[in-house]
C-alpha cells in the first residue's frame, strides 16, 4: 500500500474503535469495510514492466472508453490520436510512464469535478498534464480528477528522467487518463480492453 493511504485507513479504523466503545456493533462492521476498502483502494501491487524502445504502454489501470484521431491537437502540435482511460473505484489508482524519456513540461489546472467517464471531464475537470520527450515522439499523460476526492498527487517535477513503467503519480477515488500519442501510433488496444498500467501495451511507434 502506498504511504498516501495511510491516514484513510488510521481515521476509518480510529471511527471503528469508537463505535465498539459505544456498542454499535452495525456501525462498527460498516467502519471495518471501510478500512479495508482503504487498503484495498491505495493498494501497490508489483508489475512486469513490458520492454521495447518503440513501445507505448498504458499509464493506468481502467479501461479505455474512447480513442480519437484528430487532425490537430494543441498539446502535440500535430496531428494526434488520444486515448481515454477510465479508473474505477476497484481499479489500481497508481500511475506510471508510458515511455522512456524527460519531462518537459507539466501543467497544473485548477477546473470542476464533473464524473470522470463524461466527455466534458476531459476539458473541464482538475487536471496534471506530462508532457514526457524522448528521441522518438513527445507525448502528453493528462491525469483527470473524478468526482469524489478531486485530488491529483504527482510524485516526480519537471526535468526528471522517467524510465518506461515507472510510478508517476496518484489520483484519489475514480478518475481518468487521457494519453496523447502521434497519429501515426500502430495501436493494440480496443475500445472497453481493460488495462494495466506498465503491462499492456498501448501501441507502437512506426
Amino acid at each position: 500500500m502506498v504511504k498516501e493511504g495511510i491516514p484513510f485507513v488510521i481515521f476509518f479504523i480510529g471511527l471503528f474503535l469508537v463505535s465498539i466503545i459505544l456498542n454499535s456493533w452495525i456501525i462498527s462492521i460498516f467502519f471495518l469495510l471501510l478500512s479495508f476498502q482503504m487498503i484495498f483502494f491505495f493498494r501497490d501491487p508489483k508489475r512486469n514492466i513490458s520492454s521495447g524502445e518503440n513501445l507505448i504502454l498504458s499509464p493506468a489501470d481502467g479501461k479505455i472508453i474512447k480513442i480519437e484521431k484528430l487532425d490537430f491537437h494543441p498539446y502535440l502540435n500535430k496531428p494526434t490520436t488520444v486515448i481515454s482511460i477510465f479508473l474505477s473505484l476497484f481499479d489500481v489508482h497508481i500511475t506510471r510512464s508510458p515511455i522512456n524519456g524527460y519531462v518537459r513540461k507539466m501543467e497544473y489546472k485548477k477546473g470542476k469535478f464533473f464524473p470522470a467517464y463524461k466527455d466534458k471531464a476531459q476539458e473541464f475537470n482538475s487536471s496534471v498534464i506530462l508532457f514526457i520527450e524522448n528521441k522518438n515522439c513527445m507525448i502528453a499523460v493528462k491525469h483527470i480528477a473524478g468526482i469524489i476526492a478531486r485530488k491529483i498527487k504527482c510524485w516526480i517535477k519537471e526535468n526528471d528522467y522517467l524510465k518506461s513503467g515507472e510510478k508517476t503519480g496518484l489520483i484519489y477515488f475514480g478518475s481518468r487518463v487521457d494519453l496523447f500519442l502521434p497519429s501515426d501510433i500502430l495501436l493494440k488496444v480496443d475500445i472497453n480492453q481493460k488495462v494495466k498500467a506498465g503491462e499492456t501495451i498501448i501501441g507502437e511507434l512506426k
